[in-house]
């Protein structure tokens, strides 16, 4: 199954880098550009078929980008960064024991019903760096532009951190009412808890479509006296959505408090990041909706003049035997 998710990925990102040949095929005037791209918005975790709930967070991206335009044809391919940290709400987790003694046991230590351990408010936190290559068509007019294709994604860190609140309880054979809030007697009430570790996440594939304005001069013309520019600047709104599933199932347990309790320590639980652990969800998928900012350079056209007024005129060498410089016409 990991081989021909791989063979399909390679696939469309080959089929899409030969849709720029067709522009060469209309005899279009083409144009090459080098630039830089930065996204920020909202990242977003969505469990399929679970009892979870969308996870909210933020993310933000920077890369290098090389395009190519023809009239109005765009053709776009770089490679970036990408780093976002997202959040999950998790249902609360209890753990029940029975007949046992009070926290810290002993000589003259009291027979309890039960004692319950509660991981209250948990959140599960993940923060996850990647590499990001964007491979993406589209058109211009005026100054709408709009670009749509894929971005392959490269998890190389993904670090977790759950937190919540512990509060115990427990119940004497001798009473009839539940004892909180002692902590001489092990009786706990919203200490806070976290635990740090780290997973990772599959290879991802992302359908992406921005939409936006360029910014700045825009040429309506062509000829000498025409002013060019020959920096471009867009703004756009952007949403990236993952068509991969990209978390890695497990059989870990969500949490699992000790069985050794003190009169002096709140339980400490060991815990597992919800993704990591069994039955979860079916899949995962990625959502990346924000604002992206590129800035474009264009290249220089071989056997065109770099430093002329125009751009188009071709480049010839001075003539002169009287010192006289002069541009041949063709």
């Amino acid at each position: 199954m990991k081989n021909l998710r791989l063979h399909i990925i390679v696939l469309v990102l080959a089929a899409l880098t030969t849709l720029p040949m067709s522009a060469y095929n209309r005899g279009s005037q083409v144009k090459h550009f080098v630039g830089l791209w930065a996204e920020a918005g909202e990242w977003t975790l969505l469990p399929q078929k679970s009892n979870l709930s969308n996870s909210l967070g933020g993310g933000g991206a920077l890369g290098f980008t090389y395009e190519m335009q023809a009239s109005s044809f765009l053709f776009n391919i770089g490679v970036g960064g990408k780093a976002g940290y997202t959040v999950f709400n998790v249902d609360n987790s209890f753990q029940r024991y029975h007949n046992i003694k009070e926290p810290g046991g002993g000589p003259g230590a009291w027979d309890l019903l039960y004692y319950d351990c509660k991981l209250d408010k948990r959140k599960d936190g993940y923060m996850d760096v990647a590499v990001q290559v964007p491979v993406l068509f589209g058109g211009q007019w005026g100054r709408f532009y709009f670009l749509g294709g894929v971005k392959a994604d490269i998890s190389m860190l993904t670090r977790t951190r759950v937190s919540g609140e512990i509060s115990t309880d427990g119940q004497y054979k001798e009473f009839d009412i539940p004892f909180r809030d002692m902590s001489e007697h092990g009786y706990f009430s919203g200490e806070a808890f976290t635990s740090k570790g780290s997973t990772s996440f599959r290879l991802n594939l992302d359908a992406s479509f921005e939409i936006g304005a360029r910014l700045g001069y825009i040429q309506t013309g062509s000829g000498f006296d025409v002013p060019k520019s020959k920096t471009q600047y867009r703004i756009a709104a952007f949403v990236d959505y993952g068509l991969l599933d990209i978390h890695n199932a497990q059989n870990k347990v969500a949490i699992a408090f000790p069985t050794d309790f003190t009169d002096t320590q709140v339980p400490e639980p060991i815990v597992a990041d919800i993704l990591s652990t069994s039955n979860v969800a079916k899949s995962v998928k990625n959502l990346f909706v924000g604002v992206k900012f590129t800035i474009l350079f264009e290249m220089p056209t071989p056997g065109h003049c770099v430093i002329c007024r125009d751009s188009q005129l071709p480049h010839r060498p001075m003539g002169g035997g009287r010192g006289n410089a002069r541009i041949e016409d063709e």
